[in-house]
């Protein structure tokens, strides 16, 4: 398949690169690579693209995130590819084309994600998606309907991977779940190489620590160093899957430098860059994504909940409003410190409201201003003073909200959230139990998955150049998540430590 292949003038050879060989062999037809970066498996899908048109009779579509990256990533990849084969020269026409390349009788369309109009005239039998995370996602679909009467239906989604359950790491869930293993010399286990256990000395972030002379990589059971050139294999994880997967790290090929990822890793300070980048690895903030685990600690116990329910008068609670295709709600009471979930739901209009407001005789209610700023400032105006209209606008990095007298033009008044606090503030009220649940809160439609959606980063600002943090959640809605983030802020500002502004 390559043996007309060159880079740089070189023969095409997996030297250094030993353990794609069994990836560029396998002839799966859905394959799930989640990578790290410059490790190969671009140039494996440049090679396919090329191999499929002759031998399969059917076009190609390349995918990648937007039309721009296109002519940089033709030029300088694809190419230099066919200039350096003579093969190649003969089969493929119209080289100055960067969208479309003709193979033999066939095309090779490069195409960008953003562009509906241009994925939808294009008919594949093989769709390569390259840079799967950095897609617009609503527009994957599209592209995989180019298959629609295709014989084969070739699909390879490729990624360097971003977040939890985003992305390639979503379809790599989904997989087989390839991961390649070293055997020990000495105590013959079998491993996946992990930085966190297998490097040697121990990778640390302290930016005084002395950078060693050699780092190696050892078995996480013996000590052994474990020689990378020697022949590992890969093994399905998931082997039930119908999907093929392999996660591709840097720490598996034989020609990386294990002391300057040493050194990348103590003095980065972009944690998620190093994860995403060299081991192929999802990255999140340590505490920032709830699980089942925590939500279910803060459900109920059935002695509790029965006691729960047999108090005479819930009245004095708070409740948050977020707003998604539903109105989200979550009323609380506070009781002996913890706030106990009353109410929790969904409603279709803003007039349901006024039946809990009444019912429970709310006395703060924070909802969400956006989007529908006309019925939620209407909301607030029919109960003054109980309704507080909220916009994710403080940037003060010191405080979590300012409520505010009342909303300019109307009779409405408002409260200010700085998002990222508030989050983890609600957060940590789950993760120490004081946000309670009903018992059976695992069986509210959408409800466990939303307070799980949201997932704590770290970015680099580009302005300034510091490291921050950010939710982010992952196209996933999370509608819920923020109902509870407002029902704290209510229950902050009943506690009466707050003043108006």
């Amino acid at each position: 398949m390559y043996e007309n292949y060159f880079i740089d003038g070189k023969r095409f050879s997996l030297e250094g690169y030993e353990p794609l060989e069994q990836i560029y062999k396998d002839e799966h037809p859905h394959m799930i690579i989640m990578k790290s970066a410059q490790c190969g498996a671009s140039e494996y899908c440049i090679g396919f693209s090329f191999y499929f048109p002759l031998h399969y009779s059917e076009n190609v579509f390349y995918g990648m995130p937007a039309k721009d990256q296109i002519k940089d990533y033709v030029q300088g990849r694809v190419d230099p590819r066919i200039d350096e084969s003579v093969r190649l020269q003969e089969l493929i026409v119209s080289t100055d084309n960067t969208d479309l390349k003709r193979v033999g009788m066939n095309f090779i369309y490069f195409r960008g994600s953003q562009n509906r109009k241009q994925i939808k005239s294009v008919d594949a039998g093989c769709l390569i998606l390259d840079e799967f995370d950095e897609m617009i996602q609503n527009h994957i679909s599209i592209m995989e309907k180019r298959l629609g009467d295709s014989l084969y239906k070739i699909r390879k989604k490729i990624s360097v991977p971003s977040h939890l359950e985003y992305g390639i790491h979503r379809e790599w869930l989904g997989s087989d779940q390839h991961e390649y293993h070293l055997q020990c010399p000495t105590c013959k286990q079998w491993q996946i190489p992990a930085w966190d256990k297998n490097i040697w000395p121990a990778p640390t972030r302290e930016r005084s620590a002395k950078t060693p002379d050699k780092v190696m990589l050892i078995c996480c059971h013996c000590k052994t160093e474990l020689d990378r050139k020697k022949p590992g294999k890969w093994i399905a994880m998931n082997p039930e899957a119908e999907k093929r997967g392999y996660r591709i790290s840097k720490l598996i090929m034989p020609k990386t430098d294990l002391r300057e990822l040493w050194i990348e890793y103590r003095d980065t300070i972009n944690l998620q860059d190093f994860y995403n980048g060299n081991l192929g690895l999802p990255f999140a903030a340590e505490g920032g994504k709830l699980d089942d685990q925590i939500l279910n600690a803060c459900r109920r116990s059935e002695e509790e909940d029965k006691e729960f329910k047999k108090i005479e008068r819930l009245d004095n609670c708070t409740m948050g409003v977020d707003i998604g295709n539903k109105i989200n709600v979550r009323v609380s009471k506070k009781i002996k410190g913890k706030k106990e979930a009353v109410y929790i739901g969904t409603m279709k209009e803003f007039e349901d409201l006024d039946r809990l407001m009444n019912k429970y005789d709310v006395r703060r209610c924070v909802v969400d201003g956006l989007p529908e700023t006309r019925e939620a400032t209407k909301f607030a105006e029919r109960f003054p003073g109980r309704v507080f209209l909220a916009y994710y606008q403080l940037n003060d990095p010191h405080k979590t909200f300012e409520f505010k007298k009342k909303e300019k033009g109307t009779k409405a008044m408002k409260v200010l959230i700085n998002r990222v606090r508030a989050m983890d503030e609600t957060a940590n009220r789950f993760i120490e139990r004081l946000n309670r649940i009903p018992r059976d809160a695992n069986l509210i439609p959408e409800y466990y998955d939303q307070l799980k959606a949201p997932q704590k980063v770290k970015v680099v600002n580009k302005s300034s150049g510091n490291e921050e943090h950010k939710y982010v959640e992952n196209n996933k809605p999370d509608h819920y998540f923020h109902a509870e983030v407002y029902d704290d802020v209510a229950d902050q500002k009943i506690q009466g430590n707050v003043e108006f502004l």
